[in-house]
This record gives C-alpha cells, structure tokens and sequence, in this order.
C-alpha cells in the first residue's frame, strides 16, 4: 500500500512538471479559438503568403463588428525579373454593399460592387493564396449560412499536439492534422489570445506559409482605415 502510494504521489509530481502543452486538448484549444474569434469587438493584421516559388502575397485586414471588413492584397508577377508589376486588391464591406477595387501595375484602378461579401471573399481567394478565405471565415462564419466556424480553417481532422513555438514573439500552440480538403495542416495559435498566427498547407506539388504579425484586437479602427487604396505592412 505505501509503495502505491509513493508511486501515486511520484507520478501527480511529474505530471505537474509536465510541459503545459502536454495537458491541453486540440480539439479544445481549436474550440477555444473559435469562441474568441466569436467574441471579437474589433480586429486587424497585416500579414505575408510565402509559396517558395515567387509572387508572394502581403495582405492586411481591419474589421469591426458586426459587418465593417476590408481585406487588402497585393502579390508581384511570378517571374522574378517581372516582379515589379504588382497586382493590389481590396475587398472593402458595411452592411450590405460590398466592393472590389483592383489596380494592375500602370494600368487606371476599378471597382465593382459584388453581389454579396461570401461572394467577394470566394473570388478573391485564389489570387490572395488563400488568405482572404483563411480570416473571414474566422472572423465572419455566418458568411456561410453557419452559427459556428465548420467552413474554416479550425475544423482541421485528426488534430494533434505538437511542441509549442514562439511565432513574431508570440508563444503558440503548434496543432498538426489535415484540412478539409484532407491535404496536410499545421496551425500555430496564440497562447494567451487563441488567435491563429501562422498556417502552413501542403497538397499535391505545393506548399505555402500564411502568416499573421501586428494583430490588435478590441481596438479603435479609424475609419480612414477602411478607405485606403495600399496594402498596410
């Protein structure tokens, strides 16, 4: 009975020690997210999209609740020695207009007014590599006729817990498990905040690198902010 009991009280010691990644859940740490997603006031980022194969994606996005968002994206020609012609794009949303303004290198911007903002969002997130698609469906599910955030990328399958990681300075969980597509995902989530800061996806012959830096939550968001025609960085 005593050896029992030492062996009980050694084994609640070394689990006290234990890293504190190795008590949590991931299915509970991507709930969690989802909930503080859910309960933002306000928020904005700027960020990067690296492929490895050139045209990399700088973005940023301002949003207010319940329905003021701009996604802004700006990617260089995939050759490098044409890499100064630059494509930028904005997304920009209140209520229930929406726009697209786009401005090829030399060439006069435009703008059209879309349909709906799920609209809007769908056609620009090939072109952003994703990244318009990654923060609205963060940000805004009911975009897609859902109470909760089965459409992005927090509903990965077979998550498991791996070693936490320091991203932009900011301590991280580091969950791997599959997308929806079932192709691979790594998703890097912010401790204190539960906010994705980095996802990395694999699929068939290629890899890309979505990382968020300067995020500010509940924050005043000036409303000139809204209006700019650049990429923020």
């Amino acid at each position: 009975m005593g050896k029992l009991l030492a062996t009980s009280v050694v084994s609640m010691a070394c689990l006290a020690c234990a890293p504190a990644f190795a008590l949590d859940d991931a299915a509970t740490i991507l709930r969690t997210s989802a909930e503080s997603y859910a309960a933002l006031r306000s928020y904005s980022d700027v960020g990067v999209v690296e492929t490895g194969v050139g045209g990399d994606v700088s973005f940023d996005t301002a949003f207010v609740k319940p329905d003021r968002f701009r996604f802004a994206w700006k990617v260089g020609h995939p050759f490098i020695l044409l890499r100064f012609e630059t494509i930028t794009a904005i997304v920009r949303s209140e209520g229930p207009r929406t726009t697209t303004w786009r401005k090829v290198h030399h060439e006069e911007p435009t703008e059209r007014v879309d349909s709906s903002l799920s609209m809007a969002i769908v056609g620009a997130t090939g072109v952003s590599s994703g990244s318009a698609y990654t923060i609205a469906t963060l940000l805004m599910p009911k975009l897609w006729g859902r109470e909760d955030s089965s459409a992005s990328v927090l509903t990965m399958s077979s998550p498991r817990l791996l070693a936490d990681e320091t991203i932009d300075r900011v301590s991280c969980r580091h969950l791997s498990g599959l997308s929806r597509h079932g192709d691979p995902l790594d998703l890097w989530i912010g401790i204190d905040d539960h906010l994705v800061r980095r996802l990395d996806t694999t699929g068939s012959g290629f890899h890309s690198s979505e990382t968020r830096h300067d995020v500010r939550i509940n924050a005043s968001i000036a409303p000139a902010v809204f209006a700019e025609t650049d990429v923020r960085h």
